[in-house]
């Protein structure tokens, strides 16, 4: 049943949430010291995606993970941001993480996601990136319809910083678990 993979895997998932160190330590560095230049992040994640239609939320998620130091790209829609996927892939620069609106002109975030899960199996990606449904709370963008296209993470927006906190420390995790993580601001 998919809703119990859901609710075992929000357990799961729970007790590494509360490992995370608090603000003024965690894996990032203090992201209170603006005068320094952005932490070199600690964890393995350097190279991130995002693929979505409004250019506000776009430039709100870039604002808040730029403060962690990492390399972004921008895709307007599901279509361009299977390109950059495929791009970056054959530049040996693949995408640690995605963050994936769901509902986009041209091509919305299930299909893109379903292909750049094909790509991946094509190319026989060992360690595929982590795409994270960003949506609105659509009916059509639940978590068990996102899992299904190949999701492995939900968020809902507006995203907090502490939720993407919790994405990126869980971009590495997500690989040990099985079914889609729901992080609830």
């Amino acid at each position: 049943n998919n809703n119990n993979n859901i609710l075992t895997t929000k357990v799961r998932i729970s007790a590494e949430l509360a490992a995370i160190p608090p603000k003024e330590n965690n894996i990032y560095g203090n992201s209170d010291n603006y005068g320094s230049p952005p932490p070199e992040p600690k964890f393995p994640v350097k190279n991130v995606l995002i693929v979505e239609d409004s250019l506000i939320n776009a430039r709100l998620l870039q604002r808040l993970l730029r403060s962690y130091g990492f390399e972004i790209e921008h895709a307007i829609n599901g279509k361009v941001g299977v390109e950059l996927y495929e791009s970056f892939y054959h530049l040996s620069k693949p995408f640690d993480l995605i963050l994936m609106d769901c509902q986009m002109p041209e091509m919305d975030g299930f299909e893109a996601t379903r292909r750049i899960r094909e790509f991946e199996r094509l190319v026989g990606i060992i360690r595929p990136s982590v795409i994270s449904a960003v949506t609105a709370g659509a009916k059509d963008a639940s978590p068990p319809f996102c899992e299904t296209a190949g999701m492995d993470v939900y968020v809902e927006k507006p995203v907090k910083k502490n939720v993407l906190e919790q994405v990126i420390f869980l971009a590495e995790q997500r690989k040990r678990h099985d079914g889609i993580i729901v992080l609830l601001g």
